[in-house]
């Protein structure tokens, strides 16, 4: 029997990073406004996933070291992971989102969704996104992410098993 190491980020990593390959692709067939919207929508989760998958596997090395509270990567996944529970039971109004392709204000974002409640941190990660990722294409924070994730965490986490 092999052993199996713990290395699922790298199987999230791998999605997020073929799912901005997508992304670019259906850009430069001129696919429609949905065709690039599902693969970035994807993207987004793949992004989350694996900081929370880098989170759970190695949890001292990732979180204190690699991407430390209040480092430049921490605010942004906490940004784009706003943006993604924000509109996690309301896939079908994205593109209110990101339309035409730009991270929509903070408020329209919270206002496709009804649940709410301040008390259990709802809006951690609003500031965030507000300063990083509002006004600008969804792709540069996602692409950013992306190459700032593989280049702490490629070649600095041991295998665990």
């Amino acid at each position: 029997m092999s052993t199996i190491y713990k290395k699922s980020w790298l199987l999230c990593l791998s999605g997020a990073s073929n799912a901005m390959e997508r992304v670019n692709g259906a850009l430069q067939a001129k696919k429609s406004d949905a065709e690039v919207l599902r693969p970035l929508i994807e993207c987004l989760w793949w992004v989350c996933v694996t900081d929370e998958t880098l989170m759970e596997e190695y949890p001292s090395e990732w979180k204190d070291h690699l991407r430390p509270k209040g480092s430049d990567l921490y605010d942004l996944i906490l940004g784009l992971r706003w943006a993604r529970n924000r509109m996690a039971h309301q896939v079908c109004q994205w593109d209110i989102a990101i339309a035409p392709f730009v991270w929509q204000d903070a408020d329209k974002l919270s206002s496709i969704t009804s649940v709410s409640n301040p008390n259990k941190g709802w809006d951690k990660g609003r500031k965030e996104f507000t300063l990083l990722l509002q006004g600008n294409d969804p792709r540069d924070g996602l692409k950013k992410a992306i190459a700032e994730i593989k280049g702490k965490a490629v070649g600095s986490l041991p295998p665990q098993h």
